[in-house]
């Protein structure tokens, strides 16, 4: 009788485990491209939300600068420029504008790039009757609104700011 058991071997033959591996091969290679694309759709929209987010921090600094504005001194679609009293320091001079495909804001030591990549970028402006100008003295009111992003996953982004401190001579 212990011949019989010595002869016995418990375990899997190699055809088996080729089999195994074989199957676990297939598996894989047909998950791979499901997984490989949900990762880079993750990784595009996670880039799309920094640039989104980005763009948000540039357009807040660019707003709280507008509500102290005390001048306009430039007024375009696609460029504004004026003088505002920070919070501590003098009075100073910014412009803001888009270059090719960034907007730039300039405060007197050259163009700075705040927003990038920027598809589009514009500006309305407003009286104080709610009625569009393009007379610097009559702005009271300012629509900004871009579009940022790649084309892919472009988001648009708008508000609109009161200038606080322009006051009309009347």
């Amino acid at each position: 009788m212990p011949s019989e058991l010595k002869n016995k071997q418990s375990g899997y033959t190699l055809i088996e485990l080729v089999v195994v591996l074989l199957l676990t091969g297939i598996l894989i290679a047909a998950v791979t491209p499901f997984v490989a694309t949900n990762v880079e759709a993750y990784m595009k929209m996670r880039v799309a939300k920094n640039i989104a987010q980005g763009a948000r921090v540039g357009l807040l600094r660019m707003t709280e600068e507008l509500k102290r504005a005390t001048t306009i001194t430039r007024c375009r679609s696609d460029e504004i420029g004026f003088r505002f009293q920070p919070p501590t320091g003098s009075n100073r001079a910014v412009t803001y504008s888009e270059y090719h495909g960034a907007l730039m804001r300039d405060d007197g030591g050259g163009d700075q790039p705040m927003i990038y990549p920027i598809q589009s970028f514009n500006l309305t402006y407003y009286d104080s009757n709610d009625n569009t100008t393009s007379t610097k003295s009559y702005v009271r009111r300012i629509r900004i609104k871009m579009d940022v992003g790649p084309p892919e996953f472009m988001t648009s982004i708008q508000t609109q700011v009161t200038l606080r401190n322009i006051f009309t001579g009347s």
